[in-house]
């Protein structure tokens, strides 16, 4: 037999090789997702927000977006709005702050940024009522059970940063995982 000699495998062998192949794949693919999302379901909202228009609910006209109060809760900031409260930790009062607009009607936008060396770097925006960036969910708003969509737009990293001030932009910026976490515990619950 020579090296160059080829086997001939049956196609029921490399039938099963394939099969087999695949389901390996299929087990790694689950076992990382199941990693990743902590075993919850894969019911992820989309990213397309015309779709989310559709089923807009509005609002009662007297549920105008506000910022009501801000006090410090142990280890945490908590900040309350008419549309629920969210928090974040104390260690990053001085670093990150937020401005609140509106308009005219209950829709809202809630600006992040990043305080470094006397400069103001934008974050995200949370969206209350405006169909822009990435769909997150609906809070229940006021008592008469009226909805708003909740979405979120994300920034480019400014590179005029030095990797300090990079590594505090980042660490800013990773605050809003605690914003939405404590958006959906809020008594308005974040409905994916």
């Amino acid at each position: 037999m020579n090296k160059y000699e080829t086997y001939k495998i049956s196609k029921i062998s490399l039938l099963l090789l394939c099969c087999c192949t695949l389901l390996l794949g299929a087990f790694i693919g689950t076992g990382i997702t199941m990693l990743i999302y902590g075993g919850k379901p894969l019911d992820m909202p989309s990213n397309d927000m015309s779709d989310n228009n559709k089923n807009e609910v509005t609002l009662p006209a007297h549920s105008k977006f506000a910022v009501l109060s801000k006090k410090e809760d142990g280890d945490l900031v908590v900040v309350t709005t008419t549309y629920g409260s969210f928090s974040y930790p104390f260690a990053f009062t001085d670093v990150l702050s937020y401005e609140a607009s509106t308009d005219d009607s209950s829709a809202a936008k809630l600006n992040f940024y990043a305080d470094i060396d006397e400069n103001k770097y934008i974050l995200f925006t949370l969206n209350f009522g405006i169909s822009e960036g990435i769909f997150i969910g609906r809070l229940n708003v006021g008592e008469e059970g009226g909805q708003t969509d909740v979405s979120v737009v994300f920034y480019d990293t400014p590179e005029a940063l030095s990797n300090d001030e990079l590594t505090t932009y980042y660490a800013a910026k990773e605050l809003f995982n605690d914003i939405e976490q404590s958006l959906m515990k809020s008594g308005n619950s974040l409905n994916h």
